[in-house]
């Protein structure tokens, strides 16, 4: 969390703990206080939440586009493992079949 969002929380915490019930505009101004002041706790989050989701967006790319670099690195190994089976079978054909 931001600075601010941490100012806030520890607001609402000492303020939690302080207020006592009072008169009726006390009541109210304290409401008045604590929604505002958790809708802007609320802001904060949701722009750090939005900022999460987007750096979260990225790094799923970045995984998607290694991950299909994985997969092309792998068909050329099987085709590379492919060509050298084929190579050993000449050379079996060769050692064994065409004796000077």
């Amino acid at each position: 969390m931001t600075k601010e969002a941490h100012d806030i929380v520890e607001e609402l915490r000492i303020f939690n703990t302080t207020q006592k019930s009072g008169a009726v505009y006390e009541v109210t101004g304290a409401l008045s206080f604590l929604a505002f002041r958790t809708a802007r706790l609320q802001v904060l989050l949701a722009e750090e939440q939005e900022q999460a989701s987007l750096r979260m967006e990225q790094q799923t790319d970045r995984l998607v586009k290694q991950t299909d670099r994985l997969v092309d690195f792998t068909k050329g190994l099987y085709w590379f493992t492919a060509v050298l089976i084929g190579l050993g079978l000449v050379q079996l054909v060769v050692a064994f079949f065409c004796r000077p």
